[in-house]
């Protein structure tokens, strides 16, 4: 895979450590590279923030734990702060239908029966 110099653009060799041309560095830019190919974003950690801000929030919760475990689990996995989103996203939207709930039981069973 050939290498572009990042302060010129000249095509460079793979391997070469400097350009040829201006004689910047080409090692630290193919380290960051191959760092930044190697992380992916954990899919279980989209679906929980999706989850959580559709209102699938039981769903989003589980999602969101599985996430955090395998984030934990394995170092080249991101997406941690959208698991986290999604957990709390879920967390909210069940302490919110268990309210919403709640209010519509209150509602209905303080209702006159010869109504």
């Amino acid at each position: 895979m050939p290498v572009f110099c990042n302060s010129c653009g000249t095509e460079s060799r793979e391997g070469d450590s400097f350009c040829a041309k201006c004689g910047s560095s080409l090692v630290a830019m193919s380290r960051v590279m191959s760092e930044s190919i190697a992380r992916r974003t954990n899919g279980f950690a989209i679906a929980a923030l999706v989850l959580g801000l559709v209102g699938m929030s039981p769903l989003a919760i589980i999602f969101g734990v599985l996430s955090l475990k395998q984030i934990g689990q394995d170092p080249n996995l991101d997406g941690r702060g959208m698991a986290i989103a999604g957990l709390v996203l879920g967390i909210l939207g069940t302490i919110g239908l268990f309210l919403w709930g709640s209010v519509i039981g209150l509602a209905v069973c303080s209702m006159p029966l010869g109504v």
